[in-house]
């Protein structure tokens, strides 16, 4: 099974929200059957999320919570999950919010390298960090918009590029 994990800093806004917008994606997509590329069924993939500086158990931020509502996702089960090496390892995607968070894991797992992504990178080939602006609900709101936006619109490159280091990595074992 391909996997993707979305990285932040206290898995309490961006990567929870990043891997919920994901998983919806995947479905809608499959429910469409529109799609040329063989992505395969959304129950095919693992898709989570964890934070370089989490705290174990941690809910989702109040304001994200019903952000995420507003566009159909229930992030009320959510809690939050620690970086740790061996959880890296069991993804084939890695992605990251801010060009510092990949720094880290770099420096931190260098066996994983090939594996981090900024999600700016991911989705528009840029290279620009995904804010952690939470101040106030509209900021909350925005940030969310961009990333449901940059999601859907490079699904299906997310997908080729874990499905091709998912492959690589079987070959390699």
């Amino acid at each position: 099974m391909p996997s993707v994990l979305f990285i932040c800093k206290a898995n309490r806004f961006r990567s929870p929200l990043a891997a919920a917008i994901f998983k919806k994606a995947l479905v809608e997509e499959q429910d469409q059957r529109t799609s040329p590329w063989n992505i395969g069924s959304a129950s095919d993939w693992v898709v989570g999320s964890a934070g370089i500086w989490a705290m174990p158990g941690e809910t989702v931020l109040p304001d994200v919570l019903e952000a995420a509502r507003q566009i159909g996702i229930d992030l009320s089960d959510h809690r939050s999950v620690p970086v740790y090496g061996s959880l890296l390892s069991g993804y084939d995607l890695i992605v990251v919010m801010q060009a510092s968070q990949k720094e880290t894991l770099q420096r931190e797992f260098p066996n994983l390298e090939e594996r981090i992504y900024l999600l700016s990178h991911v989705t528009e080939f840029g290279s620009y960090d995904i804010p952690d602006a939470y101040g106030s609900f509209q900021e909350v709101m925005g940030v969310i918009a961009g990333m449901n936006d940059l999601i859907r619109r490079s699904l299906r490159y997310i997908c080729i590029l874990a499905i091709a280091l998912h492959n690589k990595g079987k070959r390699s074992q």
